[in-house]
């Protein structure tokens, strides 16, 4: 049950609302069925702008260019399939120690291992081409995960992280009282 005097917000809009707060600005990406609880957050904080590109390689290399040239952390997005787009920027980036966050939205996790459309092991892809990656298995886990990822690629040598998020995790509500 539901204690409507406490406050809940989904992992998806808790995200966005975490990405503020650490001074990201500008996300590059492209929406997609697997993280649009992630976009909803986009749309209710006017502090983070989406800057769509037309594919996902774009944005991981835009997010590469953003972190060089302002020294802060850059951040992209993508859906299963087209986080198979990202590795070449991404190596690109911890070729450079640059500090870029690549957030993915994949299956549910109720159809992972199914052998359906976009089930695919991003996590074992971008693990060769990050400092860190990893998925959280519970939508409490995903806060630790994203607040770990942003220490990771902006300390020590800086460099790329992803986070993998199965679909049903950003639809998650956590108790912000």
């Amino acid at each position: 049950m539901v204690d409507e005097t406490r406050e809940y917000v989904s992992n998806g809009k808790g995200i966005a609302r975490m990405l503020v707060d650490q001074g990201v600005t500008h996300v590059f990406g492209i929406p997609d069925g697997h993280t649009l609880e992630l976009y909803d957050g986009f749309l209710e904080t006017s502090d983070v702008d989406h800057l769509l590109v037309n594919d996902e390689r774009t944005a991981a290399f835009a997010a590469d260019a953003y972190a060089r040239v302002t020294g802060h952390l850059g951040a992209c997005d993508a859906g299963a399939a087209g986080a198979m787009n990202f590795p070449v920027a991404l190596a690109e980036a911890l070729g450079s120690s640059s500090p870029v966050l690549a957030i993915t939205g994949i299956v549910k996790q109720r159809d992972m291992l199914l052998n359906i459309p976009h089930d695919i092991n991003v996590l074992g892809v971008l693990q060769a081409v990050t400092k860190w990656a990893g998925m959280p298995i519970t939508g409490e886990q995903v806060p630790r995960f994203f607040h770990h990822a942003i220490r990771q690629a902006i300390n020590g040598r800086q460099g790329p992280v992803a986070v993998i998020v199965p679909e049903d995790l950003f639809y998650h509500d956590k108790n912000l009282s």
